[in-house]
């Protein structure tokens, strides 16, 4: 059966099959397939050194941990950056084909704390300043349309602005998107 227990570590324990409920892990699409999120995990703590990951690893090949059955294997890990206060979630995802053939892909995701210091703040505030001032000028250049002026595009100043404006709007949208995804 596919959920019965497999040789595990320390040496003649096993590692029993957990749900994805058991898990609190949700399902995972790949290119090739779909996986609901259960499996049989291993745990390699903080604290291993290199030499322990490989008498760990070297243990569950010799008791053939993966099989003709093994449909995907997945490396979950994160590491964190303290300078700029970002967690890196990674998964690596290693699919077993029919033919024999390994198909690696990766996923990763960055994730932000948040604000934590006066300026953190005090970076949003001048954010909203920039902004704001070129919110302004955009709807004053609106107003000069809209009002008749008809020798605005004459002046070849008025076509850097907007470019300008298209761009501070591109770098908003991209530092909204980023922000919703780094806090989900």
């Amino acid at each position: 059966d596919a959920t019965d227990p497999i040789p595990g570590w320390p040496p003649g324990s096993f590692i029993n099959y957990s749900s994805a409920t058991e898990l609190r892990q949700g399902s995972s699409s790949t290119q090739r397939g779909w996986y609901e999120g259960g499996g049989f995990i291993v745990d390699f703590p903080l604290n291993l050194t290199a030499e322990e990951v490989k008498l760990r690893m070297a243990h569950l090949k010799k008791e053939k941990w993966t099989g003709t059955e093994t449909r995907a294997m997945f490396f979950d890990f994160a590491l964190y950056n303290s300078a700029q206060r970002f967690f890196l979630g990674v998964r690596l995802n290693f699919e077993f084909l029919p033919t024999g053939k390994v198909q690696t892909s990766v996923s990763i995701r960055v994730m932000r704390l948040g604000f934590l210091t006066v300026g953190d703040y005090m970076s949003v505030v001048f954010d909203v300043m920039v902004y704001a001032i070129v919110l302004f000028y955009i709807l004053e250049d609106l107003k000069k349309i809209w009002d008749g002026e008809h020798k605005y595009w004459y002046d070849a100043w008025h076509y850097l602005n907007w470019i300008m404006y298209t761009i501070f709007l591109l770098a908003f949208l991209f530092k909204i998107q980023f922000w919703l995804m780094s806090t989900v």
